[in-house]
């Protein structure tokens, strides 16, 4: 075999593995958020973006480029999970997450809750 295509072919393997881990860490986020969140879902990528970002989302909170507009309050990775910020930005991962004011207490909490387990 070639290196090439050896190179093509642990490229693949790594995004196969990639698109398995986003999957994973998007069903474990919508368990921990159903309780406050009914119909929560999350999908890989979002406007361009590929495997390395999630969206977290429902049908009553979807979000999207407008969300100031609804009064929604988007957060992400870095102010849920304190100690995410130490990776790097070349191995960036993120996810978004788009709610209402009044559910911003329980979601926070819930994340912290889990980052200290």
């Amino acid at each position: 075999m070639s290196k090439l295509l050896s190179l093509l072919e642990d490229y693949e393997c790594a995004v196969r593995d990639s698109i398995d881990a986003a999957n994973a860490l998007g069903r474990y986020i919508c368990n921990l958020l159903k309780p406050v969140i009914p119909g929560v879902y999350y999908r890989i990528g979002d406007y361009g973006e590929g495997v390395d970002y999630l969206v977290i989302t429902s049908e009553q909170h979807k979000s999207s480029i407008h969300d100031d507009e609804k009064g929604l309050i988007m957060l992400d990775a870095y102010e849920l999970i304190p100690n995410y910020a130490c990776v790097t930005f070349e191995t960036h991962v993120d996810f978004h997450i788009s709610i209402p004011p009044d559910l911003y207490e329980q979601v926070v909490e819930i994340f912290k809750k889990e980052s200290d387990r």
